[in-house]
C-alpha cells in the first residue's frame, strides 16, 4: 500500500467520523426515542394482554354444558333446593336447578364471579384479573377430569384430630389422611424437648391408588374426620354413588402401638378389579436425639425383616439404596434407643429401602424412604391392615410386642437392638437384659442400676 492510498484511507474515515458526529441526536431526540420505544412496547403488551383475554373469554356452548354437566356429576347435591356444589382448586362453582352456573373463581388478584366468566363480562375487571380467573376456571375444570371424584378434595383447610394414651400421643391430619406427629409422653429429647417421632414439617407416608385412567397420590387430598369415640377415627373420601375410601385408625389404652386399616365401599367403580395391587411411600428425616451424634449415627438405621425370618437392614455408616424384589413383612427406622415401625397384616410383596446419612446437618442424621407394594382388592371392604410401633428398644417390650401384632409368628423384632455376637448375644439375653429389667422395677437411677449390675457380673466371674 503507497502513501498516496493511505492518505486517501485516513480522509474517507475523517470524512466518516465527522459525518457521524455532526448528525448524533441531541439528548432531547435521545430521550424522545426512548420514550416512542417505552410507548411501543407497552402498547405491545396490551395488545398481547388484550389477545389473551379474548383467546381466553371465548366459552362456547358446549364448553358451558360440559362445565354444567362436571358440576352436577362430581358436585354435592343440596336435597332441599336441588342445587349442586363444587370445589375444585380455584373454582368454587354452583348449578341450579335451573342449569345456571354460579360461585366465584379465585385469582391472585381477588375472587372473579364465574357468571361473568361463562358470559365473557368484564367491564370493570382488570385484563390481568380477567386473563387470571379464566385461567384458573379452565385448570380446574381439568383438574376435575384428571381426578374426577377425587377433585372435590384438592382443596380444603387442614386440621388434625388427636389421639393419646399414657404413653404415646399422635395426631393425624386431614391433608392426606396419615398420622402427621407422633411423640412419646414420657421420654424426652437431649435438648429437652418432646421426643418426636414423626414430624409434620420433616416425615409423612402416602398410598398412591391406581384408577383405569390415573395415578392419585393420598397425600394430595383433604379428608373429613370421623370420630369413633377417644381412640379411633376414619379420615374418609365420599367419592359419590356411594364409593367411599379412607383410612381407619384405632389407639389402644395403654402401650405404643396403633391400627391402621383401608376401609372403602364400592370402589370397584373407581378402581378396576384389574388392579390387584398399591403402593405405600414412606418418608421420614430422623431428628437427633441424643448429644453423642456419632453414637447414635452408629447405632441408627433402616432395618427390614423378609418373610423367611431374615432380619437385614442398610448401612448405618454412609448412604444406601436397596431393591428387594421378596416379601417382606415389616419396616423400621430404628435410631439409638427409639424405633418407628410399620408391620403389614400381611406382607409388602417388593419393597426399594433408602438411606442417606445427613453429615451437615445439625439436627438430622439420616433421610429414610421407603417405596413399597402390597395386595389389593377394590372388592373387599377391608383390603389391608397395618399396625404402626412409635416406641423405645427395649428388649422385653419388643419382645412381648410381636406376640400382640402377629401371634404365632416370630417377628424376630429384638433384632433391632444390637446385642452383639453370637454366643454375647446369649449372655445379654439370659443374663444381662432379666437382670437389668429386674433391678429397672425397684431402681429408677439407670446409673445406680449399671453399678449394681457390673459387681455382679464381677462377683460372677470371679
Amino acid at each position: 500500500m503507497d502513501k498516496n492510498t493511505l492518505l486517501g484511507m485516513l480522509l474517507m474515515g475523517a470524512v466518516i467520523f465527522g459525518f457521524m458526529w455532526l448528525n448524533k441526536p441531541s439528548e432531547e431526540e435521545l430521550a424522545r426515542q426512548r420514550e416512542i420505544a417505552e410507548q411501543q412496547e407497552a402498547a405491545r403488551l396490551e395488545a398481547a394482554q388484550a389477545a389473551q383475554v379474548l383467546t381466553l373469554d371465548s366459552v362456547s356452548a358446549a364448553e358451558r354444558a360440559t362445565i354444567a354437566s362436571t358440576i352436577r356429576r362430581f358436585g354435592t347435591a343440596d336435597s332441599l333446593t336441588g342445587a349442586y356444589t363444587l370445589d375444585a382448586r380455584e373454582a368454587h362453582l354452583t348449578l341450579s336447578p335451573e342449569g345456571a352456573i354460579g360461585g366465584i373463581v379465585d385469582t391472585d388478584f381477588g375472587p372473579v364471579a364465574a357468571a361473568d366468566i361463562i358470559a365473557a363480562r368484564y367491564d370493570g375487571i382488570p385484563q390481568q384479573t380477567a386473563a387470571a380467573a379464566v385461567s384458573n376456571l379452565k385448570q380446574s375444570m381439568a383438574a376435575v377430569a384428571r381426578y374426577q371424584g377425587f377433585a372435590r378434595y384438592l382443596k380444603g383447610k387442614e386440621s388434625t384430630v388427636t389421639l393419646s394414651n399414657p404413653d404415646v400421643t399422635l395426631e393425624i391430619s386431614t391433608k392426606g389422611g396419615a398420622i402427621s406427629k407422633a411423640w412419646l409422653n414420657n421420654y424426652k429429647s437431649y435438648d429437652s424437648t418432646a421426643l418426636t417421632l414423626m414430624d409434620p414439617a420433616t416425615d409423612g407416608y402416602s398410598f398412591m391408588l391406581t384408577t383405569a385412567t390415573q395415578r392419585l397420590d393420598t397425600r394430595e387430598f383433604y379428608f373429613t374426620p370421623v370420630a369413633e369415640g377417644d381412640s379411633a377415627v376414619t379420615m374418609m373420601l365420599d367419592l359419590g354413588d356411594g364409593a367411599r375410601w379412607g383410612l381407619r385408625y384405632t389407639l389402644p389404652a395403654k402401650g405404643y402401638t396403633a391400627r391402621m386399616e383401608i376401609v372403602q365401599e364400592r370402589m370397584q367403580q373407581i378402581i378396576p378389579p384389574s388392579v390387584a395391587s398399591i403402593d405405600f411411600n414412606w418418608h421420614q428425616k430422623m431428628r437427633r436425639d441424643e448429644a453423642g451424634r456419632v453414637f447414635e449415627e452408629r447405632n441408627s438405621a433402616l432395618y427390614y425383616m423378609f418373610a423367611n425370618g431374615d432380619v437385614e437392614n442398610l448401612s448405618e455408616g454412609s448412604t444406601e439404596r436397596k431393591e428387594v424384589n421378596e416379601r417382606v413383612k415389616w419396616i423400621a427406622y430404628k435410631n439409638q434407643f427409639f424405633t418407628s415401625l410399620i408391620v403389614p397384616d400381611s406382607y409388602f410383596t417388593t419393597a426399594i429401602v433408602d438411606s442417606e446419612k445427613l453429615d451437615d446437618n445439625p439436627d438430622y442424621i439420616k433421610e429414610m424412604d421407603t417405596q413399597a407394594t402390597l395386595e389389593y382388592s377394590s372388592a373387599q371392604p377391608s383390603p389391608a391392615g397395618f399396625t404402626f410401633f412409635f416406641g423405645p428398644n427395649l428388649y422385653p417390650l419388643l419382645s412381648d410386642l410381636q406376640n400382640d401384632i402377629n401371634p404365632g409368628q416370630n417377628l424376630h423384632l429384638t433384632n433391632l437392638i444390637p446385642l452383639g455376637w453370637a454366643l454375647f448375644r446369649w449372655i445379654n439375653t439370659l443374663i444381662i437384659i432379666p437382670v437389668f429389667t429386674f433391678l429397672g422395677g425397684f431402681i429408677s437411677n439407670y446409673g445406680i442400676i449399671i453399678l449394681l449390675l457390673t459387681l455382679f457380673i464381677k462377683i460372677i466371674l470371679s
